[in-house]
């Protein structure tokens, strides 16, 4: 089976490996790009819930250096996978409690599963995916250990 060198698996990020404890110099690419951390241009066409969810997450993840400004595209595209999958329920969730079903009638009769059940999912699965490349799932964050964000107060420290 012929392949290139970006078949197979996608490679952990290196700042994740570095957190997480598991990089190894002997394995660590050479002269990797390591752009600042530093939060990129929220993107104007970005939906109302994309947006919404860009100002709750970034911040953070700028502090734990797991977003540059080299990530704005991929984290704008995250984001707004996110808003789609939202809308996409709220449209499937108004149509079944007014219809009570998850189907509709066509033109001959016919039913057929809403099509926005299938872009939901379709959204999800993007979400879900570009989730894990910026540490946002559990299986991502598993095992990671990262310092404190600064100006953060936990009295549990206390105790």
């Amino acid at each position: 089976m012929a392949g290139n060198n970006r078949s197979g698996r996608k490679k952990k990020p290196t700042n994740l490996k570095v957190i997480n404890g598991t990089a190894r110099k002997d394995r660590l690419p050479k002269n990797e790009p390591k752009p600042e951390s530093l939060e990129p241009k929220k993107e104007r066409w970005l939906l109302q819930e994309a947006r919404k969810q860009w100002n709750q997450y970034a911040k953070e993840l700028v502090e734990l250096g797991l977003l540059t400004e080299a990530d704005g595209v991929m984290f704008s595209a995250l984001w707004q996978e996110y808003g789609w999958y939202i809308i996409n329920q709220k449209i499937a969730k108004d149509h079944y409690e007014t219809h009570k079903t998850t189907s509709y009638k066509t033109a001959n009769g016919e039913r057929k599963p809403l099509p926005q059940f299938a872009l939901s999912n379709k959204h999800l699965k993007n979400v879900i995916s570009l989730c894990a490349d910026f540490g946002l799932s559990p299986s991502a964050r598993s095992g990671i250990s990262v310092p404190k964000p600064k100006g953060k107060n936990n009295a549990s420290e206390f105790f």
